[in-house]
């Protein structure tokens, strides 16, 4: 999938290189999902494989980027720089036995720095259709209180659509759904190590001006 999105990124970039450009800002906000994960938890020299169940979150999103107004064909192409931060609770924790355990004052929090490229489909109203796809960098953190925090690095990539509400030249509102996927999350201490497949879903509202 990251390879796919690479791609796609690539051949945007060849396609956008002599149109008209505009920058624009953009906010959004939402709800934020984390899917179910698969666990591998090492203690003392002994796996278990498990499972983590999250609590339905929200996420915050900005952006600055540049519109190609001859992306692909007569339909204009965005590329953007993008931040997110998401925040769930995590509700249980399973172990290979199947016994679940309540977790409780543990957050999941995901700060990812973006490189997005969107197509608008031009449909001869103030509606636009758009398809997205990205990829970038994320810090996933489990937050316990009493706890150090215990932090990873990871690469993300998204792809979603969404439909934009052109009131204006200048001004937009939209609406979005996205998934986004990537490495595992790995927190090592000592011999110790815990690994969760970390990936999930946004549905977001927001605006855009351009200048």
């Amino acid at each position: 999938m990251i390879r796919k999105v690479l791609v796609l990124l690539t051949a945007a970039s060849a396609v956008i290189a002599h149109a008209e450009v505009s920058p624009y800002i953009s906010v959004s906000g939402g709800y934020g999902g984390i899917i179910d994960a698969d666990t591998v938890k090492v203690t003392g020299g002994t796996t278990d494989n498990g499972s983590m169940t999250f609590n339905s979150g929200g996420v915050i999103e900005g952006a600055f980027g540049l519109k190609f107004d001859q992306g692909l064909g007569i339909w204009p192409i965005r590329a953007e720089a993008a931040v997110f931060y998401q925040m769930n609770e995590v509700d249980t924790m399973s172990d290979s036995t199947g016994a679940t355990t309540e977790v409780n004052n543990t957050d999941l929090e995901i700060a990812a720095l973006m490189g997005n490229v969107y197509l608008d489909i031009l449909t001869g109203s103030f509606v636009s259709p758009y398809v997205m796809a990205g990829i970038g960098g994320a810090n996933v953190n489990f937050a316990e209180d009493g706890a150090d925090n215990k932090n990873d690095s990871i690469v993300l990539y998204q792809i979603g659509a969404g439909v934009a509400f052109n009131f204006s030249k200048h001004w937009s509102a939209d609406i979005k759904v996205k998934y986004f996927g990537g490495d595992d999350y790995k927190y090592v201490n000592g011999n110790d190590s815990t690994t969760v497949d970390i990936s999930g879903v946004q549905a977001q509202a927001g605006f855009k001006v351009v200048f």
